[in-house]
């Protein structure tokens, strides 16, 4: 019946669909996506990732995920009867496990993408997958793809949809000057950026990004303002919209920690070369002491022991000034800074996440400057929330 729904309310408005497949990526872009189109347009997005069938036909008909069927239904029909004048003219959504969609059937019948935003390994090397994507697509579709995905060029380079491409000189869009700010410890905390310029057609756009230190978001930043240029918005508009952007939550933001200390949240890290990549950009701040405090790394396979030697090795690199290793895997990098006679007395190992808290606080001082990075699963933002200065309320 929803279903039903969905697509008389599709034609009846006929809303532009931006679709984001985004599994095991380490941004998300449609918060800007979101920001930049809204200059212009009214624009729906379901903050959380679709898993199912059901919530991409409650985001077509503009219901709340906690809605129950009735609620739904009514809206519906409230819908179809022209009572409400607010229904968006574009509607995000972002995937994070595009298989999900595939095998649901009929779903295209219901509603087609116009914009297919894919980042790179959303979607496996097979052409079956393709083919299924395509059922999606309008038309007139556009895609847009990291001019390094060579993958997902190859799954579509002979079909008849636009593509567009952002990141290297040679894309539609890309970005320079990239450049990580760090500032005054806690009484610069808003100093602490991305700053870089986009390129566009001739054109050039200045960017910075407040309380974020990955140069992932760059991307997500890319793919927004392509998006705002393919639907009539200025780039003086494009460069308005990030005044207020919030990075992509436990992906190198930076938050406020106790002590008047700064927290780089890498919580979510999402595999070892993110690991690798946050403790790189971790040493080029300029701050006072550095504390990393280490998590696991999940689904590394048999290759789990020879990643996690990897990461102390960046570590010993880097040198920060203390070390927390927290978790099985991560006992790993705990015995090869022994081997590598990393200072004892700034080395400290734990069993899990729930353990470092009660050893950490006492550590901290001010303007110390604290990277927590780990895999989601290995539950980190337990660490991140004790050791904020404003910590969310419990649920």
């Amino acid at each position: 019946m929803l279903s039903f729904f969905a697509k008389q309310v599709i034609k009846k408005y006929h809303p532009t669909i931006i679709a984001v497949f985004s599994r095991g990526c380490e941004f998300d872009p449609s918060p800007a996506i979101v920001g930049v189109l809204s200059k212009k347009f009214l624009v729906a997005r379901r903050v959380s990732p679709i898993k199912t069938g059901k919530e991409a036909i409650g985001a077509i008909l503009n219901s709340a995920p906690e809605e129950n069927f009735i609620s739904k239904f009514f809206g519906a029909l409230s819908l179809l009867a022209g009572k409400k004048i607010d229904y968006p003219e574009i509607i995000v959504f972002r995937v994070s496990d595009p298989a999900v969609l595939l095998k649901i059937k009929n779903l295209e019948k219901i509603f087609k993408v116009d914009f297919l935003v894919i980042l790179p390994g959303a979607i496996g090397h097979e052409a079956e997958a393709a083919t299924k994507i395509k059922r999606f697509l309008s038309p007139n579709a556009a895609l847009i793809l990291k001019s390094s995905d060579k993958n997902s060029f190859n799954l579509f380079k002979k079909e008849k949809y636009k593509i567009l491409t952002y990141s290297s000189p040679n894309a539609d869009i890309f970005a320079g000057d990239i450049f990580l700010q760090s500032n005054g410890g806690i009484k610069g905390i808003k100093r602490f950026s991305i700053s870089f310029k986009v390129f566009h057609k001739g054109s050039m756009l200045p960017v910075r990004i407040s309380r974020s230190v990955n140069e992932k978001e760059v991307c997500g930043v890319l793919i927004a303002a392509l998006l705002g240029t393919e639907t009539g918005i200025n780039l003086v508009e494009i460069a308005g919209s990030f005044s207020d952007y919030q990075p992509t939550r436990g992906i190198m933001n930076v938050i406020e920690g106790i002590k008047r200390s700064v927290i780089i949240d890498n919580s979510a890290n999402y595999d070892f070369k993110s690991a690798l990549r946050a403790l790189d950009s971790f040493s080029k701040l300029k701050n006072g002491r550095k504390i990393a405090v280490i998590g696991d790394i999940l689904g590394l396979g048999e290759k789990c022991e020879k990643y996690h030697l990897e990461i102390a090795g960046k570590i010993f690199e880097t040198r920060p000034d203390l070390v927390f290793c927290a978790g099985a895997r991560a006992n790993f990098v705990y015995e090869e800074l022994k081997r590598l006679n990393f200072d004892r007395s700034r080395l400290f190992e734990f069993e899990s996440a729930n353990e470092v808290e009660a050893a950490l606080q006492p550590k901290i001082r001010e303007d110390d400057l604290i990277l927590v990075s780990g895999s989601k699963e290995a539950g980190l933002e337990k660490i991140v929330s004790q050791i904020m200065a404003n910590p969310p309320l419990a649920e």
